[in-house]
């Protein structure tokens, strides 16, 4: 596929004022494709075929957008609301044209990663994904004997055919689910019965967040390496950006957010992979342990860039992204 350049965002706001757009990766050309219907805590984007998908904030519903014009194409509620499902992370596969969307059901039959198809030539969704229909998983708790609660955010490398997530559950404990904070691959996404892999260290990321949350995630395939964020909203001085091998283990730790200015919890991370640079976004700043937002800096911050020379002398709410275009 051809890199874009481009750098897609959704923002957190009220109105016409919650937005999808895009920005050249060196910083030009910041363009508004339009307003979202709802709130969206996710973006992925199939620039060849023309659209852009997002994951609603009202954590059930999948929606595709026409780039051209805005246009609202289709929705699909792929969690149930009444039982309090979550669905809060994408990833779109271009090539293949699938959306995979996270599902948090009330047993592991139905907690995985959903497949819904689209359609490039109209950018509509396959409704049968619905959960109400006859969805179709890539994987599921059950076939991962477990390793899938809650993936708050996808990173897919087309490449080589991997999915990565973030499984954070918020340090729930009722069966059939347990505490979980650890990112996962997945081995092949086009394969029929997939395996996963757990990528961190429990002892250095434990379950119960002591050490963060582990949030968004960009892969570095060229270089074999995998960039993330920990955050804890409640005190920014846990904000990090991280790095380890592509293949998993111990995690070796960048920055210290406040150290870069960037004064706020990370909410996306990005990587341009022609020029190997990361892209992070922050919100809500909080003062540390109050857990109370400073007023004047409630919206996201633009994204800040971390050159690859910074990263060699040193030596990316969970979900909600920024995405590097391609086509």
């Amino acid at each position: 596929m051809t890199i874009t350049g481009q750098l897609w965002y959704t923002t957190l706001d009220l109105g016409d004022n919650q937005v999808a757009g895009y920005l050249n990766s060196d910083g030009t050309s910041i363009t508004q494709v339009g307003p979202t219907g709802d709130t969206a805590l996710a973006i992925g984007v199939d620039t060849a075929a023309g659209y852009y998908f997002i994951a609603s904030a009202d954590g059930t519903s999948i929606s595709s957008y026409r780039i051209s014009d805005n246009a609202l194409i289709t929705t699909v509620q792929i969690g149930n609301a009444s039982l309090g499902e979550l669905v809060n992370a994408i990833a779109v596969d271009p090539i293949n044209h699938i959306v995979f969307a996270n599902r948090w059901d009330t047993d592991l039959d139905h907690t995985g990663i959903v497949k819904i198809s689209y359609d490039p030539m109209t950018g509509v969704l396959d409704a049968t994904a619905a959960f109400d229909q006859s969805p179709s998983f890539l994987i599921t708790g059950t076939s991962t004997g477990g390793n899938y609660v809650n993936a708050t955010n996808f990173e897919i490398d087309t490449a080589t055919r991997k999915l990565y997530y973030t499984d954070w559950d918020n340090n729930y404990s009722f069966a059939p689910f347990a505490p979980t904070n650890a990112i996962y691959v997945v081995s092949d996404y086009t394969a029929a019965n997939p395996t996963v892999t757990k990528l961190t260290d429990d002892t250095q990321f434990p379950a119960d967040s002591s050490n963060g949350i582990i949030g968004n995630i960009a892969v570095d395939d060229e270089r074999g390496l995998i960039y993330f964020t920990t955050l804890d909203f409640a005190d920014p001085g846990q904000g990090h950006i991280w790095y380890m091998s592509i293949t998993g283990g111990t995690a070796t730790k960048i920055a210290d957010l406040d150290n870069l200015n960037l004064a706020g919890v990370p909410t996306g991370l990005s990587l341009d992979p022609s020029t190997h640079q990361l892209y992070i976004s922050t919100a809500y700043y909080d003062a540390p342990g109050t857990g109370a937002p400073n007023d004047s800096d409630r919206r996201r911050k633009p994204p800040a860039r971390l050159s690859a020379q910074r990263r060699r002398a040193l030596v990316h709410q969970p979900g909600r992204e920024l995405h590097t275009g391609t086509a």
